[in-house]
């Protein structure tokens, strides 16, 4: 094998950062390779290289959170309402999970990565006592201001304000596809729920009809601040790795009042088929055996 073969072979394989297998680039983007795991026990689809620091910093201007003091005659190159769900599918998923927590008192629910507050407000209107984490100053000031959050930057943050706090729901809404390693988080995150508590993660699904229409063309795998892009499969290993079992997949929403009968039928169609465009897993502390 000549010198440029082998320099070819080694940029198409890396390792899988869950399992460490083997894995091979499915997609050249134009800021990286998206890589999939072949192993059947995980399949993580991940971006390799992940971008820096000051280009996951541009991307995010760019992309969601634009620079107040930026000059109009500057303006950011293209803005995406990326982190905004349309209100009906909030309060539908607050619908859905409200009977499931227990106690008379408010229930305590931490957003994680609450961007400019839109799940929190909904989680308010819900009657949750609602913390946030956002790590953009833009975004967490929007939140408080905005949403009437109380918003930390990070969670050692939360800790110093609330040591002892403990959530009856953490949301993780459209944000795990962005951490960098996302089991350290949700090993954290773990901690702070309530002996009854759970967790609700939403992400796009990387086995969705357009995903798999569009490839490399797709929105998710497109974006330069997503970093992993999951299936079920492999977000529940995910969290089983950091100590949380799942236990059901929500789909929301569920009723799709909008459409008419045709598009209702081919939406259940999808979601029979593990097609639909989002993963919304529950999950809790995984349980001790024995």
């Amino acid at each position: 094998m000549s010198a440029i073969a082998r320099l070819d072979t080694a940029r198409s394989i890396a390792a899988c950062p869950l399992c460490g297998n083997a894995a091979a680039a499915a997609h050249t983007l134009p800021h990286a390779e998206a890589r999939r795991c072949p192993s059947p026990d995980c399949g993580l689809r991940f971006a390799d290289p992940q971008p820096d620091d000051a280009a996951l910093r541009d991307a995010y201007r760019s992309l969601y959170y634009p620079d107040p003091d930026a000059s109009p005659a500057d303006p950011p190159s293209e803005i995406v309402d990326w982190d905004e769900t349309p209100p009906g599918t909030l309060q539908e998923l607050m619908e859905t999970i409200a009977p499931r927590v227990r106690g008379a008192a408010p229930a305590r629910l931490l957003d994680y990565g609450c961007g400019r507050g839109a799940l929190g407000r909904a989680a308010r209107e819900a009657g949750f006592d609602v913390v946030g984490v956002e790590l953009d100053d833009e975004a967490r000031r929007a939140a408080k201001s905005g949403a009437g959050l109380r918003a930390h930057a990070d969670l050692a943050a939360l800790r110093r304000n609330e040591p002892d706090a403990r959530f009856d729901v953490i949301t993780i809404w459209q944000v795990i596809e962005h951490l960098r390693r996302p089991w350290d988080d949700l090993v954290s995150l773990r901690e702070m729920l309530a002996p009854d508590g759970f967790l609700v993660i939403a992400t796009p699904n990387a086995k969705c009809l357009r995903a798999r229409m569009e490839g490399a063309r797709w929105e998710n795998v497109a974006n330069p601040t997503h970093l992993y892009y999951f299936t079920e499969p492999s977000l529940r290993r995910v969290l089983q790795g950091s100590g949380l079992e799942t236990v059901e997949r929500l789909h929301i929403p569920a009723a799709y009042p909008h459409h008419g009968a045709l598009r209702r039928a081919a939406q259940r169609v999808l979601r029979a088929c593990d097609l639909e465009g989002d993963v919304v897993l529950v999950a809790r502390r995984a349980r001790a055996v024995g």
